[in-house]
């Protein structure tokens, strides 16, 4: 059997796209600016010049944002079709416009269609393209638009949606040991629905414990209720029909089928705390502490808050990251899976310490849920600083993670 080689992989193609792409665009737009300085009396403001220029509002503004965006994918996202380009230029010659700056514009649109028709085929491709949030454009407007698409498309496909995905995390030194951390996690789904009655969904995989591992160290704060790590008081009266699936390693907790829509619209939030979770202390130098939470089901938000003890030696915002779990889920440490980071435009919000400023626009029992959580474990919540990040609409199936970088090995 011929083995199969892979095509190493280069960079050339990449760049020559960004070269003929950049240039292109400054080359439209640089004939554009100097296209309508030939035109007297035209006024500066994009309405101003809709009634000048007898343009459509939409397409004087669009205009506009294309002669003066910051960068060059900003100046494509707004830069009008074919028909628009044509009555543009039609509007402009009937006011006088330079013939030759005329020429030039239309012999710059021919550049830009041929390179857009060279590297991607067409417009919509390259939409796409800049959409993926490159290192070079990262376009937080873009990103978030594919991915409320990509929601919409798998609320429909899985059948199930969230109005929040959830989590809240929090960590403090060990009583038993000050460079170790205990840690406390809360989450769940907000107004999760099913869209199909024969949908079933995962909800939480629980797993077992090794012969390495003391279970001891490893236990809910809540008494379980058929096994189940369920607050009771913070999710929804009466619980969904929910199952417990036996798995390699544990069990699966999943929503069963059921009826569709609001009416049957539920909420489940878990719990558990681990003793003893890590070391502040890293093996070897450049170790990272990371403290992830996973997106698996289609929702409208992500809500991630991180609560930080003041005695660890973690200083500031953590470093926030985002992965790709299509090829199943990825493992500690992530940051060794680099190839499959996701593109993020959101950033950490901080949110105060002594205490921190807990309350959440989506989620109204946020700082209960919290202040409950810390008192069963008598943590002072005055001893604490925070951290939330929150991504509309967030990639599925992914990880986010904040992270700390560990103290070096002595």
């Amino acid at each position: 059997m011929t083995p199969i080689n892979p095509t190493p992989a280069s960079s050339a193609p990449s760049q020559t796209f960004l070269d003929e792409f950049e240039k292109s665009v400054a080359e439209l737009r640089g004939a554009f600016i100097e296209l309508l300085a030939t035109i007297d009396g035209l006024p500066d403001r994009p309405l101003q010049i809709s009634r000048f220029l007898g343009l459509d509002k939409n397409l004087a503004w669009k205009l506009a944002r294309v002669t003066r965006a910051p960068d060059p994918a900003e100046a494509v996202r707004h830069l009008p079709g074919s028909a628009g380009l044509k009555r543009v230029l039609e509007a402009c010659d009937e006011r006088g416009a330079g013939a030759n700056e005329l020429k030039a514009v239309r012999a710059a649109i021919e550049r830009f269609e041929g390179m857009v028709d060279r590297h991607t085929g067409d417009r919509q491709t390259l939409d796409l393209l800049l959409a993926s949030g490159g290192p070079e454009y990262p376009d937080g407007a873009r990103m978030e638009q594919s991915r409320k698409l990509a929601f919409q498309g798998n609320s429909a496909i899985c059948g199930v949606q969230a109005r929040v995905r959830f989590g809240v995390q929090i960590i403090a030194p060990s009583a038993s040991d000050a460079t170790l951390v205990d840690h406390i996690s809360l989450g769940g789904l907000v107004d999760m629905r099913r869209l199909r009655a024969t949908a079933a969904w995962p909800l939480i995989s629980v797993g077992g414990y090794s012969d390495e591992r003391d279970p001891s160290t490893d236990h809910p704060l809540v008494p379980k209720i058929n096994d189940l790590p369920i607050l009771h008081e913070f999710s929804s009266d009466p619980l969904p029909p929910i199952r417990v699936v036996p798995e390699h390693g544990g069990h699966l907790i999943e929503l069963a089928e059921g009826p569709v829509g609001d009416t049957a619209a539920a909420t489940v939030v878990f719990e558990w705390k681990t003793k003893e979770l890590g070391s502040v202390i890293g093996s070897k130098p450049g170790d990272v502490a990371e403290f992830m939470m996973y997106s698996e089901t289609p929702a409208e938000a992500l809500a991630f808050d991180l609560l930080v003890h003041r005695d660890l030696p973690f200083a500031g915002a953590p470093t926030v990251r985002a992965y790709s779990a299509m090829h199943g889920r990825p493992e500690y440490p992530l940051i060794e899976k680099a190839r499959y980071d996701l593109p993020l435009s959101e950033e950490v919000a901080e949110l105060g310490q002594g205490p921190p400023v807990l309350a959440h626009p989506m989620l109204p029992r946020q700082r209960e849920l919290i202040e409950m959580a810390c008192a069963r474990s008598k943590w002072d919540l005055a001893e604490f600083r925070g951290y939330r990040l929150t991504v509309k609409f967030p990639p599925t199936p992914s990880v986010f993670a904040l992270s700390y970088p560990l103290l070096p090995p002595e």
